[in-house]
Protein backbone atom coordinates (compact mmCIF):
# COMPACT_ATOMS: atom_id res chain seq x y z
CA UNK A 1 0.00 0.00 0.00
CA UNK A 2 1.27 3.44 -0.84
CA UNK A 3 2.09 5.35 2.38
CA UNK A 4 0.49 8.49 0.97
CA UNK A 5 -2.83 6.64 0.82
CA UNK A 6 -3.64 7.18 4.51
CA UNK A 7 -2.68 10.85 4.36
CA UNK A 8 -4.92 11.43 1.36
CA UNK A 9 -7.72 9.37 2.88
CA UNK A 10 -7.55 11.56 5.99
CA UNK A 11 -7.40 14.79 4.02
CA UNK A 12 -9.92 14.15 1.23
CA UNK A 13 -12.21 11.38 2.50
CA UNK A 14 -12.74 12.06 6.19
CA UNK A 15 -15.75 9.74 6.54
CA UNK A 16 -13.82 6.81 5.06
CA UNK A 17 -10.83 7.65 7.25
CA UNK A 18 -13.08 7.64 10.33
CA UNK A 19 -14.31 4.17 9.33
CA UNK A 20 -10.71 3.01 8.98
CA UNK A 21 -9.82 4.50 12.38
CA UNK A 22 -12.79 2.76 13.98
CA UNK A 23 -11.76 -0.55 12.37
CA UNK A 24 -8.18 -0.08 13.56
CA UNK A 25 -9.08 1.03 17.08
CA UNK A 26 -11.74 -1.60 17.66
CA UNK A 27 -11.24 -4.69 15.52
CA UNK A 28 -7.48 -4.69 14.90
CA UNK A 29 -6.58 -3.84 18.50
CA UNK A 30 -8.68 -6.82 19.64
CA UNK A 31 -6.88 -9.08 17.16
CA UNK A 32 -3.48 -7.99 18.48
CA UNK A 33 -4.60 -8.48 22.06
CA UNK A 34 -6.02 -11.94 21.29
CA UNK A 35 -2.72 -12.89 19.67
CA UNK A 36 -0.82 -11.77 22.76
CA UNK A 37 -3.20 -13.62 25.08
CA UNK A 38 -2.89 -16.80 23.02
CA UNK A 39 0.89 -16.49 22.97
CA UNK A 40 0.96 -16.16 26.76
CA UNK A 41 -1.15 -19.31 27.15
CA UNK A 42 1.20 -21.13 24.76
CA UNK A 43 4.20 -19.79 26.72
CA UNK A 44 5.54 -18.12 23.58
CA UNK A 45 5.05 -14.62 25.02
CA UNK A 46 6.05 -13.46 28.49
CA UNK A 47 3.17 -13.58 30.96
CA UNK A 48 4.05 -10.29 32.70
CA UNK A 49 3.53 -8.07 29.65
CA UNK A 50 0.87 -5.36 29.83
CA UNK A 51 -1.67 -6.40 27.20
CA UNK A 52 -3.36 -3.00 26.93
CA UNK A 53 -0.13 -1.06 26.42
CA UNK A 54 1.52 -3.54 24.07
CA UNK A 55 -1.61 -4.05 21.96
CA UNK A 56 -1.76 -0.31 21.26
CA UNK A 57 2.02 -0.11 20.80
CA UNK A 58 2.09 -2.94 18.26
CA UNK A 59 -0.78 -1.57 16.24
CA UNK A 60 0.58 1.98 16.19
CA UNK A 61 4.14 0.86 15.43
CA UNK A 62 2.82 -1.12 12.46
CA UNK A 63 1.33 2.12 11.13
CA UNK A 64 4.68 3.94 11.26
CA UNK A 65 5.77 2.58 7.90
CA UNK A 66 2.81 4.42 6.31
CA UNK A 67 4.10 7.80 7.48
CA UNK A 68 6.52 9.14 4.87
CA UNK A 69 7.77 11.80 7.30
CA UNK A 70 9.18 9.07 9.53
CA UNK A 71 10.37 6.43 7.05
CA UNK A 72 10.80 8.16 3.70
CA UNK A 73 10.38 5.99 0.63
CA UNK A 74 13.68 7.39 -0.67
CA UNK A 75 15.62 5.73 2.16
CA UNK A 76 13.48 2.81 3.25
CA UNK A 77 11.42 0.07 1.68
CA UNK A 78 8.12 -0.22 3.53
CA UNK A 79 8.18 -4.03 3.69
CA UNK A 80 11.65 -3.95 5.29
CA UNK A 81 10.57 -1.35 7.84
CA UNK A 82 7.48 -3.36 8.74
CA UNK A 83 9.45 -6.61 9.07
CA UNK A 84 12.12 -4.96 11.23
CA UNK A 85 9.58 -3.34 13.56
CA UNK A 86 7.62 -6.58 13.85
CA UNK A 87 10.74 -8.59 14.64
CA UNK A 88 11.84 -6.05 17.24
CA UNK A 89 8.41 -6.25 18.90
CA UNK A 90 8.30 -10.04 18.85
CA UNK A 91 11.71 -10.45 20.44
CA UNK A 92 10.63 -8.03 23.15
CA UNK A 93 7.51 -9.94 24.15
CA UNK A 94 8.78 -13.47 23.49
CA UNK A 95 9.99 -16.07 25.95
CA UNK A 96 13.00 -18.26 25.19
CA UNK A 97 10.56 -20.72 23.59
CA UNK A 98 9.22 -17.83 21.50
CA UNK A 99 12.73 -16.77 20.47
CA UNK A 100 13.39 -20.27 19.14
CA UNK A 101 10.15 -20.13 17.17
CA UNK A 102 11.03 -16.71 15.73
CA UNK A 103 14.41 -18.04 14.62
CA UNK A 104 12.75 -21.08 13.03
CA UNK A 105 10.36 -18.88 11.04
CA UNK A 106 13.16 -16.47 10.08
CA UNK A 107 15.23 -19.34 8.67
CA UNK A 108 12.23 -20.65 6.73
CA UNK A 109 11.55 -17.16 5.37
CA UNK A 110 15.18 -16.66 4.34
CA UNK A 111 15.23 -20.00 2.53
CA UNK A 112 12.20 -19.00 0.48
CA UNK A 113 13.42 -15.49 -0.41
Amino acid sequence: MNPVFLLELHKFHTDAFRIFQHYKDDYLIKMVRTNLETGIVQKIYREEINLDILSVFRLESSMLCFQPGIFSRDRFEMSHVHRELMEHFLYGVATVKGHRLIEKYKQKYLQNH
